[in-house]
């Protein structure tokens, strides 16, 4: 029996691959996450992986969902979850690969999400959520990504009285040469004052009631020249009915999407994904690291399946 070593990028990518050496004759036999991030298949092809068995010998049936649910469950999926993607799979019975299918179903859960971008618009993008879910350093990434995509960027920070919050946005604008607002206390901040930005990045302060009596006026002057969105900042770390909480405080302002934060520090960020998804907020962006030049990610259908299936992303 001869076994094939298929490398992709990530796990779904690896699957491609593997299906296109072999088509649907393939059969994984073991998986493992290399240290530059791809993914390595243990590949055979159906027929030659199988056995008769001895004589006399008795044969059992095995579960063929049985790697992908303890992989869902391993990694934070709940049962509820877990039958979805059973289902899914076994609609499509036949087709491919168990793991592929499965990764196939998770990420046709989490479409990618734009941020938005509207010719002779200015555009307000908000990322509220509890204090220490990662915002500043979030928005901070963003910036000097978008910047560095040479978009018109602006940054606003309401968290200005609380010291040291300012900083990372401070650096990021320094270093970009972009225009940067800390209103502090009650004071209103204007957007005639961000220098004619297409997108203005908002940091906020974690305290629900104060974002949204800031953010409401953009809400309700909201225009062809002026838009407001809002994105929930969810820890992977943070317990379940954080997030519930989080969900009830913010939905005011009606968040659009959500980005997660600090999925470095979990092994189950299934858990959050599926918070997210039972909300209804597709997920925007993605942080494993809690440095400001790494682990920084635009949310991808694959994305989700890697940290389904593997408990990263690859």
């Amino acid at each position: 029996m001869h076994i094939d070593r298929i490398v992709g990028r990530s796990l779904m990518d690896a699957l491609e691959r593997a299906r296109a050496a072999h088509g649907e004759q393939a059969v994984v036999l073991s998986q493992e996450v290399l240290s530059g991030g791809d993914v390595a298949l243990a590949v055979v092809r159906k027929d030659a992986a199988r056995t008769t068995p001895a004589a006399g010998r008795a044969t059992t049936s095995r579960d063929p969902l049985r790697e992908v649910v303890e992989k869902l469950v391993r990694h934070g999926a709940s049962e509820s979850f877990v039958a979805r993607i059973r289902a899914s799979v076994n609609a499509r019975a036949g087709e491919g690969h168990v793991l592929d299918l499965a990764a196939e179903a998770i990420a046709a859960l989490y479409p990618a999400v734009a941020l938005p971008r509207v010719a002779g618009a200015t555009q307000v993008v908000a990322f509220v959520g509890a204090t220490g879910s990662g915002k500043t350093s979030l928005v901070a990434r963003l910036a000097a990504r978008l910047s560095t995509a040479r978009r018109n960027v602006a940054l606003v920070s309401l968290d200005g009285d609380r010291p040291g919050a300012v900083e990372p946005l401070v650096a990021v604008a320094r270093a970009h040469g972009l225009p940067l607002l800390a209103p502090r206390g009650a004071a209103a901040w204007d957007i005639a004052d961000l220098y004619g930005a297409d997108l203005v990045l908002v940091d906020t302060t974690g305290d629900a009631e104060r974002d949204t009596a800031q953010l409401a006026p953009f809400l309700a002057h909201a225009s062809a020249k002026l838009r407001l969105s809002t994105h929930l900042v969810l820890s992977a770390v943070a317990a379940l009915d954080a997030h519930t909480r989080s969900f009830q405080r913010w939905q005011a302002l009606a968040p659009a999407a959500c980005a997660i934060t600090k999925l470095d520090e979990t092994t189950k960020p299934g858990a959050t994904l599926e918070a997210a998804l039972t909300a209804g907020l597709p997920v925007s962006f993605y942080s494993t690291s809690a440095q400001l030049d790494a682990g920084f990610h635009r949310a991808a259908p694959d994305h989700a399946a890697d940290l389904y299936l593997q408990g990263a992303l690859a």
